[in-house]
């Protein structure tokens, strides 16, 4: 994004965020007139905004404002890094830039993914958590976990990281777009247990397990991506207290983190159980388990995957024929499917205690296991 695009996006985001929702739409068809990507770029901003209110302390608006403050990315389009030459920008955080590259060097040809520290931070806490990263996933083996190829310094100081490039859908979106039914959705998500399983015997907590971190290839692999806020746990305790960021703001995902996590209480492998129940609950439902703007993870447990299917009402959730036609029935067969062991097998990973989750990535996917088999459950 240049300079001058940047401050568009910026202005506009920030005069939206004073409107309620009708003024806010016909502001937006004002400001952006017939801009399809300047009026997507703005609602990008506005749904972080929403996504993050209520489970931060920081304000929401005031930290999407922190990052839109951010200097904009440099364009290193052609330029090298190490043996590879940049092709284009595939994703920005405030971490760094992810740009997708290629071999240059004529040993042999291939497309891979560097991430780069973003410019003005070669020091300080954000280079010691990519240094953490790129140790964590060198020490991570698994055919679904995302493969580190290299690492190294550019020549203006910043480390960097090279991984193979996955072309590939978030995992949501791979189910929906081939209706896939409940029990190959199932079989799906037993992998990304298996992957999560193996970080956390490595003593890794994820700590940002969600859709757009499981990504699944044409050729239907699954790879677990994004170790950047990831945790190694002491073995002697367990478990370590959340990372914050300087401005005193937890670092997670509010859609998809624990209780605890977004407490601040220290975080174990039960915080990834949870984000997997999360997970879990959407892919069979189409739904997260707490509606926006209808409360967050509390005692009370969520509603049972069963009921949820008929959920209506909240603004963006697809109707229940549309849920159930994604899934290959209608919404009383979906229902049906779901009543009784998922149900339970869901709501015991998405447990408010963490000690009353399952015990590992693994025991869920055991439970799963049994389910596709008619056994019976442990969650029963």
């Amino acid at each position: 994004m240049s300079p001058e695009r940047y401050q568009q996006v910026k202005r506009i985001f920030q005069a939206a965020l004073d409107r309620p929702g009708p003024a806010r739409a016909s502001f937006l068809d004002g400001a952006c007139g017939g801009d399809l990507e300047l009026r997507r770029a703005v609602e990008r901003l506005l749904a972080s905004d929403e996504r993050a209110g209520g489970f931060i302390d920081t304000p929401a608006a005031v930290s999407v404002a922190r990052l839109l403050d951010a200097p904009p990315a440099e364009d290193l389009t052609g330029r090298r890094i190490g043996p590879y030459e940049i092709l284009n920008e595939i994703g920005r955080g405030g971490m760094g830039c992810v740009y997708l590259a290629a071999r240059a060097d004529d040993q042999y040809r291939k497309l891979v993914a560097i991430k780069l520290v973003n410019p003005g931070a070669e020091s300080g806490p954000i280079v010691t958590r990519f240094l953490r990263e790129r140790q964590i996933l060198a020490s991570l083996e698994h055919p679904n976990i995302a493969q580190l190829l290299d690492g190294g310094t550019a020549p203006d100081g910043r480390p960097y990281l090279v991984m193979e490039y996955v072309g590939g859908m978030p995992i949501d979106e791979y189910c929906d777009s081939r209706k896939l039914p409940v029990a190959e959705r199932l079989r799906l998500f037993r992998t990304v247990c298996s992957a999560v399983h193996h970080a956390h015997q490595n003593l890794v907590v994820h700590r940002d397990l969600k859709p757009s971190n499981i990504l699944v290839k044409s050729d239907g692999v699954i790879k677990l991506l994004d170790f950047g806020i990831a945790k190694l746990l002491h073995p002697e305790s367990g478990g370590t207290p959340a990372e914050k960021t300087a401005t005193g703001m937890r670092v997670l995902t509010p859609d998809y983190a624990s209780p605890e996590q977004a407490r601040g209480d220290p975080v174990t492998t039960a915080s990834d159980v949870y984000a997997l129940g999360v997970v879990l609950y959407e892919l069979l439902t189409g739904h997260r388990p707490f509606p926006r703007g209808r409360g967050r993870p509390g005692a009370e447990p969520p509603e049972r995957p069963s009921k949820a299917v008929f959920r209506t009402g909240t603004p963006g959730a697809p109707a229940p024929e549309a849920v159930a036609a994604a899934r290959g029935g209608t919404p009383g067969r979906l229902a049906r499917a779901l009543r009784g062991d998922l149900d339970a097998i869901t709501l015991a990973a998405l447990e408010y205690e963490p000690a009353k989750r399952y015990g590992s990535a693994g025991k869920l996917s055991e439970d799963i296991q049994r389910h596709l088999e008619g056994l019976p459950v442990t969650a029963r």
